[in-house]
């Protein structure tokens, strides 16, 4: 009666499971009430996905200066991020206008206003003369502060860099008893009398605010006061960059690849396979409405982002089925290897998570922009994937098991006889120097691309118009257009290699076409092909609404912050490692590694003249997340099998590596299918995204298994032959000081 009990409350709870994933399916997708809360609908796409608001700025004042413009670009990119406007682009625009592209913008004119606004803050004597200016605040903070009357009253605290602190300093000095009045757009905020000598650069703004708007002031001056004042010239709704159809072939591919997984999981791991699969629906379920929640912005490196965190749920899975596995192929019971298959898998998965949460803190926090849309959809996958493997699928599991159903065969165990698997032919470390040696001839032939391809006058990598800047044209047809059937062909047959980006503006019958540079004779044939084919007669001026060329929109800033962002990355994970394996050369061996799938990726851009862009960014850090969770896996067995195996370290780094050779397929096969399946069914921009994704995935499952691994044995066999030197030589000089 029990057991009968405890079946009928097993299949209760599996039921109510299904119920909970079906609708937590139904609210990802339609959300509810009328806001569509929780909703799908809520998650912000990018302007490569989606389209967003184009606002071009005009500089206020006669032709400013290239270090104007350039300053201007980058306090407007810095006020972008304070606004949470973290996918936006601006650059440079001809010699004094600043184009600005914001992804999801309904108000175009609140947008206008707080980017644009000059935020001139200036600090005046009695006289009208200027102490200082906002470009030498390095800190603004809103607080609450008691006035004289003892009443609260919200100011803003700001802190001086070291040439308005002594500018302040030697004013404050001479001029104790006398006002400083404080101006922002030329209007006067605040009055302030000296009392004493301020030495320490430090100072308060008050002027009756209320507690956002001393906030609101402190974010502005804090993004920089603007070298002039900005006038919105144009603002108008734009289409997606990537062309209308790279979300649904992204979102078609993705679906299909989910489905591929799941039957492949079920076909793998039996009944395990059907409580992944709940589990995958559960993560996908959370991980959208998270993201509507948050109301993030999800862009192209941000669906790579949800490729890799999918692609480790599915890790996370299969490791634990495979040490399941091991544990029916023991003899032990299904109970009995559910139990001892999570216990043995959380460390793996806990490393090789945290490693990848590390790398995504680290590129939120020094990132912008594309690095900031990654790294989010990342870091919240990542937390989701480890609530439903290790939670999920593990009382899934035990509902299984109490339903009566604990047959190791439905489980993918097999008989003892088995043979031990691919180890004992695999070899890693017999034929290192072989794969060393592949790995080098690789890597250098992508490294002698580069200067063959400066040779020949391309440069040395095919960098796209983020990183090279470009030109514009923005052309009024008369009549409604298909951006990838009638337009993009004409720009392809006139201007070969020029990458264009081709984007409708909304409510209108105008196409803004975005591509490298050109000269103005090359635009004009463009202009002559388009205005043949759609009968612009008349004048050109009146079509031909812009044509100019721009500034990059990714800028030296924000190549040293991703670059820096690596790096730090890469430091914290050496030391992470370390410490939790406790041994300073796995964290070596590890990042070794990742630096090698880094250059063979950038040597098939060299190579394939693969478009640098932002893409670049998000392939390059979805491998570096990859490969290092795949690593982890491989050590986490050697480390485990130092403690209870017998035999040469050689013999142990192999049977680890076999052990885990079926995981590190399994897992790399569920991840390149849902990219393969977004480059086949891809729109052009979308494939250059894809490709070196597959390449990267193909060589981070080829470092861990080849190169990690071999790295560790060679760092060992050198500090073991140091010791045997150390020793010998030390024998013998004691041997000599006995004579």
């Amino acid at each position: 009666m029990k057991q009968c009990n405890q079946k009928l409350k097993s299949i209760s709870l599996f039921v109510l499971v299904l119920v909970v994933a079906a609708g937590l399916s139904y609210l990802a997708y339609f959300g509810l009430g009328e806001k569509n809360t929780f909703g799908i609908e809520n998650i912000k796409l990018g302007l490569d996905l989606q389209g967003g608001v184009n606002i071009v700025y005009e500089a206020a004042i006669d032709k400013p200066t290239e270090e104007d413009m350039a300053a201007a670009v980058q306090m407007i990119r810095t006020r972008l991020d304070k606004e949470g406007y973290t996918e936006a682009d601006a650059s440079q625009e001809g010699t004094n206008r600043i184009r600005v592209d914001i992804p999801g913008v309904e108000d175009a004119q609140a947008a206008i206003d707080s980017i644009g606004a000059a935020a001139m803050l200036r600090f005046l004597d009695e006289a009208g003369n200027e102490i200082v200016t906002g470009k030498n605040i390095k800190e603004a903070t809103a607080q609450i502060t008691t006035n004289n009357l003892g009443g609260q009253e919200p100011v803003v605290s700001i802190k001086m860099d070291d040439e308005g602190t002594k500018l302040f300093s030697e004013f404050t000095k001479n001029n104790i008893g006398k006002p400083v009045i404080i101006m922002l757009d030329e209007q006067v905020i605040s009055t302030a009398t000296i009392q004493a000598h301020i030495t320490d650069g430090n100072g308060m703004i008050s002027g009756s605010f209320t507690t956002d708007e001393a906030k609101q002031l402190a974010e502005r001056i804090e993004a920089g006061a603007l070298p002039f004042a900005l006038n919105a010239v144009s603002s108008n709704g734009v289409g997606a960059k990537l062309g209308m159809g790279a979300l649904d072939t992204s979102i078609q591919a993705g679906l299909i690849g989910f489905i591929f997984i799941l039957i492949f999981m079920v076909v793998l791991y039996r009944f395990s396979g059907v409580v992944a699969d709940i589990a995958l629906v559960i993560y996908v379920g959370l991980l959208l409405v998270a993201l509507s929640v948050m109301g993030a912005t999800l862009t192209l490196p941000g669906i790579a982002g949800i490729i890799l965190s999918i692609g480790m749920a599915v890790d996370a899975n299969v490791i634990i089925f495979t040490r399941m596995k091991e544990e029916l192929r023991a003899g032990k019971s299904v109970r009995s290897s559910v139990e001892a298959g999570f216990d043995k898998a959380f460390s793996a998965i806990l490393d090789g998570n945290v490693t990848t949460l590390i790398a995504a803190a680290v590129l939120y926090t020094l990132g912008t922009g594309v690095i900031k849309s990654f790294a989010t959809t990342l870091a919240v996958g990542i937390v989701i994937s480890m609530f439903t493997a290790l939670v999920v699928t593990r009382f899934l599991l035990k509902l299984l098991v109490g339903m009566g159903i604990d047959k190791p065969v439905l489980y993918g165990g097999k008989p003892k006889s088995e043979k031990k698997g691919l180890w004992s032919s695999l070899n890693v470390i017999g034929r290192r120097k072989i794969c060393f040696i592949l790995s080098g001839v690789l890597i250098l032939i992508g490294l002698v691309a580069m200067p063959y391809n400066a040779a020949r006058g391309q440069g040395i990598l095919n960098y796209d118009i983020e990183f090279k800047g470009g030109s514009v044209m923005q052309i009024e047809l008369g009549v409604d257009v298909d951006t990838q059937k009638d337009i993009l062909p004409i720009v392809e047959e006139i201007l070969p290699n020029s990458a264009p980006r081709i984007q409708k503006v909304t409510g209108t019958t105008q196409v803004i076409i975005t591509m490298k540079p050109t000269t103005a004779e090359e635009r004009t044939k463009l202009y002559d092909a388009l205005a043949k084919k759609y009968n612009l007669t008349g004048k050109k001026g009146d079509y031909l609404l812009k044509d100019d060329n721009f500034s990059p929109t990714i800028s030296p800033e924000f190549k040293m912050k991703a670059l820096e962002a690596v790096a730090l990355g890469a430091i914290l994970m050496l030391i992470y490692i370390s410490i939790r394996f406790k041994d300073f050369k796995y964290g070596a061996s590890a990042v070794i590694a990742l630096m090698h799938n880094v250059l063979i990726m950038l040597g098939v851009y060299a190579l394939f003249r693969v478009p640098l862009n932002n893409s670049f960014i998000a392939a390059m850090l979805t491998i570096i997340g990859y490969s290092i969770n795949d690593t982890i896996i491989i050590f986490d067995r050697i480390r485990e099998n130092k403690g209870k195996m017998r035999g040469t370290e050689e013999e142990i780094i192999n049977v680890s590596v076999g052990q885990t050779l079926t995981r590190s397929i399994n897992t790399s096969v569920t991840t390149l299918v849902m990219v393969v399946l977004l480059f086949v069914f891809g729109v052009s921009s979308v494939k250059e995204f894809a490709f070196p994704l597959v390449i990267g995935i193909a060589a981070g499952t080829y470092s861990s298994i080849f190169i990690a691994s071999p790295l560790y044995y060679e760092m060992k066999k050198y500090e073991r032959n140091h010791k045997k030197k150390q020793k010998v030589d030390n024998k013998k000089k004691n041997n000599t000081n006995k004579k």
